[in-house]
């Protein structure tokens, strides 16, 4: 989920493993919405399954007057065990 204090930003989010090798692109430079929820389903960009484990969220925005702000979270990509 985000949500940004005023609309036009415009955004570029990925998944990257902790060792900083991509996963997947979920958007590139789009204008986003003023909140907004992004997801990801676990595929890579090649549409295979990631492996369990950690991974980074970097969420990078662009507001009009050109200012940059870099967003870094962490998650976790699990399944069940059987």
């Amino acid at each position: 989920n985000y949500s940004f204090e005023k609309p036009a930003y415009v955004g570029t989010v990925g998944i990257f493993t902790v060792e900083g090798i991509p996963v997947r692109k979920l958007v590139s430079n789009e204008t986003l919405l003023q909140e907004g929820l992004i997801t990801w389903d676990g595929l890579d960009d090649e549409g295979k399954k990631a492996r369990t484990g950690i991974y980074v969220i970097l969420f990078e925005v662009f507001d009009i007057e050109g200012n940059k702000d870099v967003l870094r979270a962490k998650c976790v990509l699990a399944t069940k065990l059987n």
